[in-house]
């Protein structure tokens, strides 16, 4: 059997849609495949909460994989930033480009990028039969993201150029 199947086969399905739409790096497939299936869910959370790169969460589920107590697991998926720089020269983080300050502001941009991407998975996907009151319930709230959307990106592009 393959590696890759393998790999695969070890992986919590929601992880593999997770991977398919962008929302986890796919070279991190290997590494979430080691945890238990039951850990794989709130690792990926903390993946996509803190933007971890590919490298990052080699590194994260390594001392995950030697952390002796419940707690020290549940500190490191809380706390994955903070994990990855007590581990210091042993487990270097790439440096920001962005003053810290703009961090915050970046990781919502990228939230929000996550979050459309999966939106047209989904999207495309179809959603098939529904009833008048749910299409129009979800009419409503496409409607009123879209608006909230296009004013917040509206004012982060002002933002910018300030």
């Amino acid at each position: 059997m393959s590696r890759r199947l393998e790999t695969v086969r070890r992986l919590n399905p929601e992880i593999i849609e997770d991977i398919r739409v962008g929302l986890i790096p796919p070279g991190s497939a290997r590494s979430l495949a080691r945890l238990p299936e039951c850990n794989q869910v709130e690792m990926a959370a903390a993946i996509q909460r803190d933007g971890l790169k590919v490298e990052e969460i080699q590194r994260l589920i390594g001392l995950w994989c030697r952390a002796e107590s419940p707690e020290e697991k549940r500190f490191i998926v809380e706390s994955s930033r903070k994990v990855l720089e007590l581990a210091g020269a042993d487990c270097p983080v790439e440096p920001s480009p962005l003053p810290s300050h703009l961090h915050g502001f970046h990781k919502t941009v990228e939230s929000l990028e996550r979050i459309a991407r999966l939106l047209k998975h989904r999207s495309m996907r179809g959603l098939g039969a529904m009833s008048s009151e749910s299409q129009t319930s979800l009419t409503q709230s496409i409607k009123a993201a879209e608006s909230l959307c296009r004013e917040a990106i509206s004012l982060a592009h002002s933002a910018l150029n300030r």
